[in-house]
């Protein structure tokens, strides 16, 4: 299967770009991008007070707010502190890059800047990952809303870590084939003992949500990662925020990619078929016959 890009793959290379003309001897120009990625976040690329030599990345999501409770502007102080700038209007966090000042890491830099997504989303795990390692039960429960209709939720045992996510299928048809995904995690940790646990339900939440607002009916759905501390240990943490944020955004994608493979095939099966058939129709012999005189009749 493919697994998603964790970075914006925009981003990257736009601004390794930017910084490579310069540092070749290029003139900076100027850069007006929007760039929309999963989850309803937005990305703008622009020049400062229309300064060329400086390249401002900004990011807005809908949930920020959300994931500030659980402190996601002191992860980006802590990755960003060298970057950071006043944050632009309409926006979360306002990253720059000064062309006249180009570092050794500029590179690294780089990378972290189309990583702004993954760091923001990367607080509330951080949290709850860090409680599950200090043997703290965390009555209290993350509730990210990443996107309009759609929740997850963190929780945190001196054992385990919860992650569950709601998500919406539009079509019976997603459904099913979302259904037959789950199945294929329970499949993969038959074969790898140490993948975490994944239950899927339909319709009702799960236990761990009894009792809360959670919504239900038939086009709701929820999944339930069980992460335990060889997920949430210091050394695999980052890994497993990289794969399980991205999760609702795997899911579907493959969803969509599963549903155009299965029309794409019924449509060559189709004209398959309708190939034999046109084989398969008797040839219509020429009724026309001439008469002893060289006239032409046809005969009905």
């Amino acid at each position: 299967m493919i697994l998603l890009e964790t970075n914006n793959r925009i981003i990257q290379e736009t601004l390794t770009y930017k910084i490579k003309n310069v540092l070749e001897g290029g003139k900076p120009d100027n850069v007006d991008i929007t760039v929309a990625d999963f989850d309803g976040v937005l990305f703008h690329m622009s020049n400062p007070d229309g300064n060329k030599n400086k390249i401002m990345v900004s990011i807005s999501l809908k949930f920020y707010k959300d994931l500030q409770k659980h402190g996601a502007d002191e992860l980006i102080k802590r990755e960003y502190s060298d970057l950071l700038t006043t944050t632009e209007s309409g926006y979360n966090v306002s990253i720059v890059f000064d062309l006249e000042k180009i570092p050794d890491n500029w590179q690294e830099l780089v990378n972290k800047a189309s990583l702004l997504k993954r760091n923001c989303f990367a607080s509330v795990f951080e949290k709850y990952f860090q409680f599950q390692e200090n043997g703290v039960d965390e009555n209290s429960r993350a509730v990210i809303h990443y996107r309009d209709d759609e929740t997850m939720y963190v929780e945190a045992k001196k054992d385990r870590v919860t992650v569950i996510f709601s998500t919406i299928f539009k079509d019976n048809d997603d459904i099913v084939i979302g259904k037959v995904f789950m199945q294929e995690f329970k499949e993969g940790r038959r074969k790898y003992q140490q993948a975490p646990q994944v239950l899927f339900s339909h319709k009702e939440p799960p236990q761990e949500l009894q009792n809360t607002d959670a919504r239900t009916g038939e086009n709701i759905g929820y999944i339930t990662f069980v992460l335990f501390p060889r997920h949430t240990s210091k050394a695999a943490r980052d890994n497993t925020i990289n794969l399980i944020h991205m999760l609702r955004d795997y899911l579907h994608y493959h969803i969509k990619c599963s549903k155009a493979y299965i029309h794409q095939s019924m449509r060559a099966k189709t004209s398959e078929f309708l190939k034999v058939l046109n084989r398969a129709r008797p040839e219509i012999k020429d009724r026309e016959k001439k008469t002893i005189t060289g006239k032409t009749f046809r005969q009905d």
